[in-house]
């Protein structure tokens, strides 16, 4: 009887240690996953001859955004640049001319945290989407009424989630977006620590609702894309090794129902190089929807 109770005791302690070293594990990773290691680019636009207005964009709880506008003369359609997880919109300016840029007048935005942007940290979309929404609102003060969304990565993200939020929004495009965080979560910690990844990933999802007041498991660009009627470009590398292109998948089919859907999925490339054919695309999709 007596060694029956150690060795209850023993598996006792050792699950207890086990949660304690998964709980520490997920702590850790939450703090890196909404932390991340910034980009340092400092390119501006006069760095490519574009002129710009510094623009800083006031979120709901008071959060600076800061945003780069290049007004062109020679349009009233304008387009939102929302870069990708751990850079900023210094990243994304080599992209505005000639593609975008006179063609467009284009808001590039800083999210939260990243680039001159305020915030503690980034929330994966949760507080994103609505400041997205004061991009839009600037835009329609500057007297634009034809207005889309380009985004990467989480950007791609950001910019569904916000065409669902503003009817304001005439045409939405990412590339390399995430599905929804659930999966992105499990896709990324079981391949790493297989059975145990599961249990860091609920923990995580726990210590989201913690942080943010609200589980980053609504977080869902395929639930958000189901809704939208209005054009949208879903863009995708096949072997990419960030975000699986089993998101891309998903939401190809979650649009299946809008007719004005449009897919770009390239053979080559890579999470963070965006081919050049198809920023030609992105643009002829700007062009003929809004």
């Amino acid at each position: 009887m007596e060694t029956l109770r150690k060795i209850f005791q023993k598996i006792i302690n050792i699950s207890v240690l086990f949660f304690i070293i998964v709980l520490f594990a997920s702590a850790i990773n939450f703090v890196a996953i909404i932390h991340p290691i910034k980009s340092n680019n400092k390119a501006i636009p006069n760095d490519y001859n574009l002129e710009s207005e510094n623009v800083n964009l006031i979120a709901n709880d008071g959060a600076r955004l800061s945003a780069w506008f290049i007004p062109s003369d020679k349009t009233d359609k304008a387009l939102i640049i929302l870069h990708g997880y751990g850079v900023s919109k210094a990243d994304m300016i080599s992209k505005i001319n000639p593609l975008f840029y006179p063609d467009f007048s284009v808001l590039l935005v800083d999210l939260r945290y990243f680039g001159q942007s305020e915030g503690l940290y980034t929330t994966f979309g949760i507080s994103e989407r609505n400041d997205i929404v004061k991009a839009v609102d600037f835009l329609e003060e500057r007297g634009y009424e034809k207005i889309g969304i380009f985004g990467f990565s989480l950007g791609g993200a950001t910019a569904i989630l916000t065409a669902n939020e503003d009817s304001r929004v005439d045409a939405v495009a990412s590339y390399a977006s995430f599905s929804d965080m659930m999966t992105l979560g499990e896709n990324r910690y079981n391949s790493i620590f297989g059975v145990v990844g599961e249990s860091i990933v609920q923990l995580i999802y726990g210590w989201s609702q913690i942080t943010f007041k609200e589980s980053v498991t609504k977080i869902s660009p395929y639930n958000a894309i189901r809704n939208l009627k209005i054009p949208v470009l879903i863009a995708h590398n096949k072997k990419d090794k960030i975000i699986p292109f089993s998101h891309a998948k998903q939401l190809e089919e979650a649009v299946s129902a809008n007719l004005r859907a449009e897919f770009y999925f390239s053979e080559t490339g890579s999470h963070t190089k965006i081919p050049d054919d198809f920023l030609i695309k992105l643009k002829s999709f700007f062009e003929r929807n809004i």
